[in-house]
């Protein structure tokens, strides 16, 4: 009842006039009619589809980021198991552009391995002796993982194990 009162007054006693003085049409016309008269709701127009147009163009180019991530990643882990012994592995990994980074950080999973190997026989009393080889190999690739870790991407070391 109250808000039939106040769309009456509004439209001078008719709530047909107020309702199809309402719509976003009715705004656009009286924004450009009078411009000078809307300036702050023009403002807030042209920032809203900046915004908007800014908000996809960022979340198409985080799309395809994550598509060429995931696939490069997918080539890389298939390479890996595809090859018949670890050393044509670690050569295929060589081989990869220095642009691809999940190579790399197969390599540094076969040199921490290597690493651990090595310590394990000698007396040096490191980190050979106290830690378990996925566990060393796993530490050693905090670091590498940390770098690809971004708000639209994830790593783990789950897609290295068959």
């Amino acid at each position: 009842m109250l808000q039939e009162l106040f769309i009456a007054a509004a439209a001078g006693g008719n709530p047909s006039n107020a309702l199809s003085q309402m719509g976003f049409e009715h705004l656009i016309h009286e924004m450009t009619t009078q411009p000078g008269d809307f300036a702050v709701s023009w403002v807030v127009l042209l920032t809203l589809i900046v915004m908007s147009a800014m908000s996809w163009y960022w979340t198409v180019i985080n799309i395809f980021r994550s598509v060429r991530l995931k696939s490069a990643a997918d080539r890389v882990v298939s390479l890996f198991w595809d090859t018949p012994n670890a050393q044509d592995a670690i050569r295929a990994m060589e081989e990869q552009p220095a642009s691809e980074p999940f190579s790399k950080i197969a390599l540094d999973a076969a040199q921490a391995a290597a690493h651990h190997q090595r310590a394990e026989g000698g007396a040096t009393g490191g980190l050979g002796e106290n830690l378990s080889r996925s566990e060393f190999v796993a530490s050693s690739l905090v670091k590498p993982l940390e770098t690809l870790q971004t708000p639209t991407t994830s790593v783990s070391l789950s897609p290295l194990k068959r």
